[in-house]
């Protein structure tokens, strides 16, 4: 530990000497942290402040380190959007009123999801996916941890649903916008932009796609 009759200077080029790694920024948190109780009188704000600022620039560095493991427009799906929500049943029950198809929601749930199956033509139904039990949110939403890095999915939204639907051709764009509306404003971009890739069968990222979606926000589906 410190002891707390350094002064303020020796501190500051103490804290200068080290490199802060994850394991040194506790350290010399808790050992100033500890200085500071023993001897208020000792220490200034000025001390404080460089410690503050060193361990910030170093989570900085760890989370742009750390970067290229984020999953795709990560930055939008950790945000807590607005949306409308719709209970599970409820959402089945809508996919229900399209033809030649018979959704089945499982009985019950497990870790708060519940399986979805499906049924073509009278064949057997097979499972899909799993949805959140009870109300579901628009939008998808990610917890991250203190290095930007993914822990879960803490909602998984009901156009997400739509989105697997659709990459596996069990529902169209025409449904999707016939029985659950256009995805409009900012909440509603991204999920504009994955079905303009599914679309088109192109990625749709960089400048090129923001100025597109920059221009053209009321941008509907193909006819």
């Amino acid at each position: 530990m410190l002891p707390v009759y350094e002064s303020n200077g020796r501190i500051a080029r103490q804290i200068d000497q080290y490199q802060f790694d994850l394991e040194t920024q506790v350290r010399i948190e808790r050992e100033i942290l500890q200085a500071q109780e023993s001897a208020p009188s000792m220490y200034s704000d000025k001390v404080s402040k460089r410690a503050r600022d060193a361990w910030e620039e170093r989570l900085w560095q760890n989370m742009e380190a750390h970067r290229h493991f984020h999953v795709r427009d990560q930055d939008e799906m950790v945000s807590d959007r607005p949306g409308r929500k719709l209970h599970s049943v409820q959402f089945v029950a809508m996919l229900n009123t399209l033809s030649r198809r018979r959704w089945i929601l499982h009985p019950f749930a497990i870790r708060g999801m519940r399986g979805l199956r499906v049924s073509r033509g009278g064949a057997e139904p097979r499972y899909i996916m799993a949805l959140d039990d009870g109300v579901m949110p628009e939008w998808s939403r990610l917890d991250v941890d203190d290095h930007g890095l993914v822990k879960k999915l803490a909602a998984r939204g009901w156009r997400a649903v739509l989105l697997t639907l659709l990459d596996q051709s069990l529902v169209t764009e025409a449904e999707i916008l016939k029985l659950f509306g256009f995805a409009s404003g900012v909440s509603g971009a991204l999920f504009r932009k994955y079905l303009f890739e599914h679309r088109n069968r192109t990625f749709a990222d960089g400048e090129r796609w923001k100025e597109m979606n920059r221009t053209r926000p009321n941008e509907r589906y193909a006819q």
